[in-house]
């Protein structure tokens, strides 16, 4: 069964393979092309956040649920990039702004239900049977 927090972390993996142009721009140095040390922390930022919530989503680890909750404000702020991707799409463009932010806000506040839901700490040893 597909559980809240899994489709989640579907929906975060969709939105990173969507955006796949940010890993152009974390790389942006390296292909010589220049860039301001404030982007490329945000961006590195960006993709830490991303990639630990996707993992801990997936594993049903509260920390997976905790970098959500850093990943949002800097995703809505800092990028404009929505976490469910192909939403905000169907917004008319004068719109899609407030869409992505309600999408984000709204993946937000899926938070507390997380939080009940998942597993505090490392995953617990394979019982002897």
């Amino acid at each position: 069964m597909l559980t809240l927090d899994r489709s989640l972390a579907i929906a975060l993996a969709l939105a990173l393979a969507e955006r796949w142009v940010v890993l152009r721009m974390a790389f942006a140095p390296l292909l010589g092309i220049r860039s301001s040390t404030l982007t490329l922390v945000t961006i590195w930022l960006w993709l830490l956040l991303i990639a630990v919530a996707i993992v801990g989503l997936a594993w049903r680890r509260r920390w997976g649920a905790y970098s959500l909750v850093a990943l949002v404000p800097v995703s809505t702020i800092l990028h404009s990039i929505p976490l469910v991707p192909l939403v905000t799409s169907l917004a008319p463009f004068p719109y899609r702004t407030f869409a992505m932010t309600a999408v984000n806000l709204a993946v937000l506040l899926t938070v507390p239900k997380l939080l009940r839901g998942l597993a505090p700490g490392p995953r617990p040893a394979a019982q002897a049977g």
